[in-house]
């Protein structure tokens, strides 16, 4: 069976962890070092799924911030929890009918507070095409959580699993 692409623009603030996030999922590798993107990059992450699912292809689209979103099926928006203003309103274009995964990036930190922006406005928004996620990219802390709730709103498979299949 060929594989399904899904095309994900991963936006967000410098220093949220969009790139990190990515190259852990692509590579599994994670680098403490910050290097801005300045320009979109396209990585690809393949992910295997449990029957009757075909095999997923992710194309994930690292967009810095202040440049236009190239096309796209989805929206992972990434924001870093230690920060002192955390969150940035999504511009509602991006993500006209399309899923949107709100990211709360770098939650290994100790000390965190219980988050501090609207996600019960987005639901209300944008219904079954929203979802948040506190995520971390140093330590795979619901990594593939954005990327599994995405891939069941585009195939519209509400059951679906990754994992090897059957």
């Amino acid at each position: 069976m060929a594989p399904v692409v899904i095309k994900v623009a991963v936006v967000g603030p410098r220093g949220a962890g969009k790139t990190a996030y990515i190259t852990r999922l692509c590579t599994g590798g994670f680098s403490s070092r910050y290097h801005p993107a300045d320009a979109p990059v396209t990585s690809t992450f393949a992910e295997s799924c449990r029957r009757p699912a075909p095999p997923l292809r992710f194309k994930l689209i690292d967009v810095p911030p202040g440049l236009a979103v190239p096309d796209h099926d989805a929206v992972i928006q990434m924001f870093d929890r230690t920060a002192d203003v955390p969150y940035e309103s999504l511009n509602a274009s991006l993500t006209a009918g399309k899923p949107l995964v709100l990211c709360g990036n770098k939650v290994d930190v100790p000390g965190l507070s219980k988050i501090s922006h609207p996600v019960q406005a987005y639901k209300n928004k944008y219904g079954e095409l929203f979802d948040y996620y506190d995520i971390s990219a140093k330590s795979n802390y619901n990594f593939e959580r954005p990327l599994l709730f995405i891939a069941r709103r585009v195939l519209n498979m509400p059951d679906l699993e990754f994992g090897p299949s059957d």
